[in-house]
Formats: structure tokens, C-alpha cells, sequence
């Protein structure tokens, strides 16, 4: 469904839409067991805009949880390619 064009890199908060508002957000994978796993993003083939983020986590999909420590969940995310709404995992 995606083309890759970079390798998939861990990645620790994104900036999700929230009752109008923009936060950042923790973000984790969820396994089949449902226990947290690593975010993932990639540059992927966008045929409307060139590229953007796939953002992908484990078999149940994402978590994020908000300053407020309100959480939820999202199959998948996509984000601009600029990356300015994601922050990768520090090596």
C-alpha cells in the first residue's frame, strides 16, 4: 500500500491534533499481547503530496498519551514530510 523511501526509525512524541489544539504526544507501539512496543516512522510515497511520514507500531496499532496523560489509540498516523511533528528516539 506504501512505498518506502527510508528505513523505518524509531521515534519517541509526535504533535497530534486535539480538540483544536496541537500537543505533543508520547507515542508507542502496542504487540499482539498488547504490551507497548517501539513507534516507527519511514518516508513513504504520497501520491498527493511527493512524500510524508508513515508512522506504525506494533500488530494493535499505536498509543499516545497527551501532557494530560490522557490516552488513546490510532491504527496508523501520516505526517508531513518537514518532520516538524515528530521527534525521533536519540541514539
Amino acid at each position: 500500500m506504501f512505498q518506502p523511501r527510508t528505513p523505518p526509525r524509531e521515534i519517541t512524541y509526535v504533535r497530534s491534533e486535539r480538540a483544536g489544539t496541537a500537543v505533543w504526544c508520547r507515542i508507542t507501539g502496542l504487540d499482539a499481547g498488547g504490551e507497548p512496543c517501539p513507534a516507527m516512522a519511514c518516508l513513504v510515497d504520497d501520491s498527493g503530496d511527493g512524500a510524508c511520514y508513515l508512522i506504525f507500531g506494533g500488530d494493535w496499532g499505536l498509543r499516545l498519551t497527551d501532557e494530560s496523560e490522557v490516552s488513546w489509540g490510532e491504527p496508523y498516523m501520516l505526517l508531513p514530510a518537514h518532520g516538524a511533528d515528530l521527534r525521533f528516539k536519540e541514539s
